[in-house]
């Protein structure tokens, strides 16, 4: 059954975890297209990708031309090139840096949140639950944390029609808080990361979500072209992983482990 995803507009994907099967294998197809030597960096290869079922494409500005009948594909590469073996990449500019260098670490430390979350829906494929809210909204995430690590992969000369998260998205996250915290027990002390299975692994991928807030911070010190809508997005999704681990685990019957301020050591 088709359905509207999270955030209000239409989709074509089905709020199943066929959304996340074929997001996955977009983003799979973009990767390996990424290190092709051809491409300087994750956001050149923005364009049509295949996927199981259909032809999807990144952005507007890769629209079919009129009377078009087929999308240009992802070319099918190797995965190694050998060409970051002297510790540097390449941004969208066709610019080479140093591996070490800051925009490499914001959208690196995405691409790492990304992976987290991808565990955390695999998780929750493994079981189950009646309600699937979480793991759409989890789908989207990994969608709206790849066109941000686009975003942060090209400089600001190189920007044309990169994707890039928005203020929208920002208010759909609050959304989602606000719709997950619903039937949640009230906090009145702080609580250890665990609980269920998935809702630790959201524990996990929140404390990376905070870290790759500081790396765009220390980007957008000496980079001043970078959006300060990112900021926003991933203050907002620290505190969205939070309330979603705490509705994973309490949907799972998870106790929720509180902090014991001066606690005694084990007798």
């Amino acid at each position: 059954s088709q359905s509207a995803n999270p955030y209000g507009l239409s989709t074509t994907q089905p709020r199943t975890g066929a959304y996340a099967t074929n997001s996955a294998r977009r983003q799979t197809a973009v990767y390996q297209a990424e290190r092709s030597s051809p491409f300087g960096g994750i956001s050149r290869t923005l364009g049509w990708v295949e996927t199981s079922d259909t032809t999807r494409c990144r952005s507007r500005a890769c629209a079919r031309p009129p009377g078009s009948e087929k999308a240009r594909m992802a070319k099918r590469t190797r995965i190694y090139t050998r060409t970051g073996d002297d510790g540097t990449t390449g941004l969208y500019s066709g610019a080479r840096v140093r591996k070490t260098d800051a925009r490499v670490e914001a959208y690196g430390t995405v691409d790492e949140l990304s992976s987290a979350i991808g565990v955390a829906l695999a998780m929750l494929r493994d079981s189950p639950s009646t309600d699937d809210r979480v793991e759409v909204w989890l789908a989207w995430t990994q969608d709206k944390l790849f066109d941000l690590g686009a975003e942060l992969a090209t400089p600001s000369e190189s920007k044309r029609s990169v994707p890039a998260v928005t203020d929208g998205d920002v208010a759909a996250l609050e959304r989602a808080i606000d719709e997950s915290e619903e039937g949640l027990p009230l906090l009145d002390h702080f609580i250890h990361a665990g609980g269920s299975t998935p809702g630790a692994m959201l524990h996990l991928a929140r404390t990376i979500c905070r870290r790759a807030e500081r790396r765009v911070t220390a980007l957008r010190e000496h980079e001043s072209s970078v959006d300060p809508v990112t900021l926003r997005y991933l203050n907002r999704l620290g505190d969205a992983l939070f309330v979603w681990a705490r509705r994973l685990s309490a949907e799972r019957g998870a106790a929720e482990s509180p902090w014991r301020k001066d606690a005694p050591p084990p007798g």
